[in-house]
């Protein structure tokens, strides 16, 4: 779950995006109104990110992700999200991040005929780490961190038409594609996910 973590935490601290590429210049934005239609509508296109843009959706591409409870309880679920609230500045050269919360979430439901005579009680004080679980069958069980220390940092960028790449970024993503419509800003990150793979976020912005 941590590297997870880390990996999206460098995405919001360390990535800097700018283009003077072409855009929709409607001011009526996507009209995104869930991860969901964010993840299927999205679609790089470009645009000038001059400004500052407040964060208001981030979603995490969790289809991708493996389930490590899959293979010795096939009826349990694994569901990931972000909760993150800040602002992202963008000048010529870099980008400014500043984040009030940036919290990672996982869901996951265990139906008790998985735990071996143990309960949703037990499941809860084996993870740990802040989770709570339901009394009920199935159990289902919540994690929170939140990475947010609310100071501002920047990173430098390259930019190749509607992709940027960050050259001095030690964790963060490989690649960030992004589009601007109206006074919107959608943006899609590929990231390793320190186990060989990537990670693909999603992130819906407003220009303030």
């Amino acid at each position: 779950m941590k590297k997870c973590l880390i990996v999206f935490v460098c995405l919001g601290l360390g990535a800097s995006v700018f283009s003077c590429g072409s855009s929709d210049d409607g001011d009526d934005g996507f009209g995104y109104q869930s991860c969901a239609e964010l993840m299927a509508g999205y679609s790089g296109c470009g645009g000038d990110l001059l400004g500052t843009w407040q964060i208001s959706m981030a979603c995490i591409d969790d289809s991708a992700l493996e389930n490590p409870m899959a293979t010795d309880c096939p009826d349990s679920t694994l569901v990931f999200s972000l909760d993150w609230a800040g602002s992202l500045e963008f000048t010529e050269t870099a980008m400014i991040g500043t984040f009030t919360k940036q919290a990672f979430q996982v869901e996951f439901t265990v139906p008790v005929s998985c735990l071996n005579s143990g309960t949703c009680a037990d499941l809860q004080t084996q993870i740990g780490d802040g989770t709570t679980c339901s009394t009920a069958d199935p159990c289902v069980c919540q994690q929170t961190d939140d990475e947010a220390s609310g100071q501002p940092t920047s990173d430098d960028y390259t930019l190749n038409g509607n992709t940027l790449t960050f050259p001095n970024a030690v964790d963060g993503p490989d690649s960030i594609e992004f589009c601007i419509k109206g006074n919107q800003m959608a943006a899609k990150a590929t990231a390793p996910d320190g186990e060989g793979g990537t990670t693909t976020f999603f992130i819906l912005m407003d220009k303030i």
